[in-house]
């Protein structure tokens, strides 16, 4: 088992409610964004402001769901709105596993 399925477990059984953010658990509660219309409308927000390169940056795994999903949003709405020079950054950092 992954490091946050021992946590949820160990929480769950000392009768800490728990609730999950992106990824789900058997044993806790689970909420997600849409991706898509998140980035959308963050892509939309840039543009009316007159950004034309953007950039999106990852630092965390893209094995959790929601990470791959806002990425592949990005990509894509980037692409359909002919902002050909946005790009993708995968700093490799990690830098949430230091955020706990």
């Amino acid at each position: 088992p992954s490091d946050s399925e021992v946590l949820v477990r160990a929480l769950v059984r000392r009768g800490i409610p728990v609730c999950s953010f992106d990824q789900a658990h058997p044993e806790a509660c689970h909420f997600a964004i849409d991706a898509t219309a998140a980035v959308g409308a963050l892509i939309e927000h840039l543009v009316a402001l007159g950004h034309r390169r953007l950039s999106y940056v990852v630092n965390e795994p893209l094995e959790v769901t929601g990470v791959r999903e806002r990425r592949d949003a990005f990509v894509e709405l980037t692409r359909t709105r002919g902002l050909d020079s946005a790009n993708v950054v995968e700093s490799g950092t990690r830098a949430w596993q230091s955020s706990h």
